[in-house]
């Protein structure tokens, strides 16, 4: 096995072990409770919420109110079940902080390494099953979400309904990368310890910590809060959804997106590096 990861050169077997370890994580992840839990988190609250709603009187209906509201409010779903700290970041890094370091307590890592596996295989394996999970569960509620409000305001079908498609895809994608940064921070803080609940205590307090950090900093040249993943939907989805309104002056969505990529890539690579320098075995 070769743990050196200044060596750029892909082994002829390299990748296998990627698809069996994130397999293994997702099918472990369905046998455990928090499978459960995670499904009446992303599933079932939303239905209940929506069912809420329901109660409340539509005055306008149409093709154009029911898009706009549509995005509206699967805008401000999103940023309130998914992606605030309290409860969706915190939530998040219940489910997949100790992903790790369960690993290294349980002595099931160093079973792994003892095969012709590398330690990237098993960062990007635990990466890939975690974000599949999250795709699973997240699909459906989010085009309820947005489908359900087509339907209360009285959208022309089908028309409203397949035009829209390409918009709810490409927002489902961005809540995913928002969601991948915090799985990539996640996965990098269980590669220090190793024990589950120091890793899980430390996950939540450093998102504690960025949050607190995101209520006082503001970038002055655009007004997009870089800490805040709250601003990133509101930079980039009215761009992807033609009736919310745009930021004034309008961020460069590009460079938005390259920091997400990039910030997802060094929480991986800093987690591959940790685990090189750990006598697992």
């Amino acid at each position: 096995m070769n743990n050196n990861f200044l060596d750029f050169k892909i082994p002829e077997n390299y990748g296998k072990g990627i698809i069996i370890i994130a397999s293994d994580t997702f099918k472990s992840f369905l046998r455990e409770k928090r499978f459960y839990i995670s499904f009446a988190y992303y599933f079932v609250l939303p239905l209940f919420l929506l069912f809420l709603q329901s109660a409340e009187l539509v005055v306008q209906t149409g093709t154009g109110i029911a898009i706009y509201y549509a995005q509206l409010n699967t805008a401000n779903f999103v940023k309130t079940l998914f992606l605030t700290l309290f409860p969706g970041q915190i939530f998040l890094a219940i489910l997949c902080s100790d992903q790790i370091a369960s690993g290294i307590e349980n002595d099931t890592l160093s079973l792994i390494l003892s095969k012709p596996t590398y330690h990237s295989e098993i960062v990007l394996g635990k990466f890939f099953g975690l974000v599949s999970i999250l795709a699973i569960l997240q699909i459906p509620s989010l085009s309820f979400v947005y489908y359900y409000n087509l339907i209360r305001y009285d959208a022309e079908f089908p028309f409203a309904f397949y035009t829209s498609l390409d918009e709810v895809v490409v927002m489902f994608i961005l809540i995913l990368l928002l969601q991948s940064m915090i799985i990539g921070l996640t996965l990098m803080i269980s590669s220090i310890f190793d024990r589950s609940l120091y890793a899980i205590l430390t996950s939540i307090l450093s998102l504690f910590i960025i949050s607190s950090i995101s209520n006082n900093q503001t970038n002055l040249e655009d007004g997009i809060n870089y800490f805040n993943l709250g601003d990133y939907i509101d930079a980039i989805l009215p761009a992807i959804f033609f009736n919310l309104n745009k930021l004034d002056p309008e961020p460069n969505i590009t460079l938005l997106l390259f920091l997400v990529l990039f910030l997802i890539s060094l929480f991986l690579v800093f987690t591959n590096i940790i685990l090189n320098r750990k006598e697992l075995f």
